[in-house]
């Protein structure tokens, strides 16, 4: 087995391409990538979570192998991130859209405790893309479902975010500001 080498600028638009098409293909590439040493390269853990992402979407929300993808996904995305020290956009995105699409599968005390710290860094670089909005809408709707108690330890937690049901039409005005619609 050759060791791994960081990947490059063509290798990486040739993988972006091939999750595009297929991403199956691309993310069984991407393991033997990963099992060569490319655990540590940040561009290539969050296009394998990307790639995870993609796949999921494959399977209705209650089969396991869904959850199984998300998950899995969402540890590439979190590595790279934490590899990249959260500087570039692209990788803290799909952190946070990876962290997002996991509370589904998650309890109450695990959506909280993973806030959305992926998403407002990621709001910080650009404030006006969609999904991102979108996803802060749809976090803070969540949170104004919370039970009484539940919302008291996620204030406790969040150092007083309110999570009401007018913080989360705020954030939905707010995504709809842009005027970029899917």
């Amino acid at each position: 087995m050759a060791p791994y080498r960081t990947i490059d600028v063509v290798a990486m638009e040739a993988l972006d391409k091939m999750i595009e098409e297929n991403a199956h293909k691309a993310y069984e590439e991407m393991k033997k990538m990963y099992a060569e040493g490319g655990s540590k390269d940040a561009e290539l853990l969050w296009r394998m979570g990307k790639a995870c992402h993609s796949i999921a979407n494959d399977y209705d929300r209650k089969n396991p192998k869904k959850k199984e993808l998300i998950l899995e996904g969402r540890g590439y995305a979190q590595s790279a991130a934490t590899i990249n020290d959260n500087k570039k956009f692209i990788i803290l995105k799909w952190a946070a859209i990876l962290t997002g699409s996991a509370t589904d599968y998650v309890g109450t005390k695990e959506k909280i405790e993973q806030g959305n710290s992926y998403l407002d860094k990621a709001l910080a670089m650009d404030a006006k893309e969609y999904s991102l909005l979108h996803m802060r809408g749809r976090y803070a709707f969540s949170v104004a479902n919370l039970s009484w108690l539940e919302r008291k330890v996620y204030r406790w937690k969040i150092n007083g975010e309110q999570g009401s049901a007018n913080d989360s039409l705020k954030e939905t005005l707010n995504k709809d500001k842009t005027g970029v619609f899917l």
